[in-house]
């Protein structure tokens, strides 16, 4: 997970640079070594570096008035953190005990996207519940716009921990230990935008987020063949 972005462009890469000593080649090689500043990655802030304790270009978002209020009571939080053996920081959301968050609370970052384009979720993650049997939702979940903010849908890519008492075997078990998580999905026709929310509902409930990336996915194919990308030869 925390190794550099698509190593295997290096090696289709490389032939690029030792037969045409390509500039280009050369640069997709060094580039691939750079891993927060890469330009594979969409969303920005992968690490959740932090400003006054909060995570450059992630946001708080909320389904509902009510959702709002909890956050500005502190009663759910963001914050940054380091732990050992994580690179860059840690995103701690959370709920606290004392209180029950309906859903519809996330944190979340919008980018702008290509309609009917394959792209690569990633991220770490663990969660904590100190009630398992209440009612609690810890999500990665991606959301598409089309013109305008226009909504076309969205996608749960990842659910982390879940119990609903209202709908019978609604239980996922917690990731209690770190984990590595990679989904792809298609966005939709008309999609100018995607947007990532890391969701959390409950009491007592507390979830880790580290290196969320965003990359579209290599090498698409049309009958079997890599798109853009040509056979070439140095001699009949």
């Amino acid at each position: 997970m925390y190794k550099a972005v698509y190593m295997k462009r290096v090696f289709w890469g490389l032939p690029r640079v030792l037969n045409r000593k390509s500039l280009g080649g050369l640069f997709v090689m060094l580039a691939c070594f750079v891993p927060e500043t890469s330009f594979c990655n969409e969303l920005k802030n992968s690490l959740f570096q932090e400003n006054n304790g909060k995570p450059d270009a992630w946001e708080m978002g909320f389904l509902a008035q009510k959702n709002v209020q909890f956050f500005k009571d502190k009663q759910t939080f963001r914050k940054v953190e380091k732990e050992p053996g994580i690179p860059g920081n840690v995103l701690h959301v959370g709920v606290i005990p004392e209180v029950t968050v309906p859903d519809g609370q996330w944190v979340m970052q919008t980018v702008p996207a290509n309609s009917n384009q394959s792209y690569v979720l990633s991220f770490s993650g663990r969660v904590q519940t100190l009630f398992p049997e209440n009612d609690h939702s810890i999500n990665v979940r991606v959301c598409f716009l089309g013109d305008e903010g226009k909504w076309l849908g969205h996608k749960l890519l990842v659910c982390l921990a879940k119990y609903s008492s209202r709908w019978k075997g609604s239980r996922v078990l917690p990731v209690q230990e770190w984990k590595n998580f990679k989904e792809e999905f298609t966005t939709p026709s008309g999609t100018r935008k995607i947007l990532v929310r890391l969701e959390f509902s409950g009491s007592g409930v507390d979830a880790w987020f580290a290196d969320v990336r965003l990359e579209p996915s290599d090498f698409q194919e049309n009958n079997g063949k890599p798109d853009a990308w040509e056979m070439g030869f140095l001699a009949q």
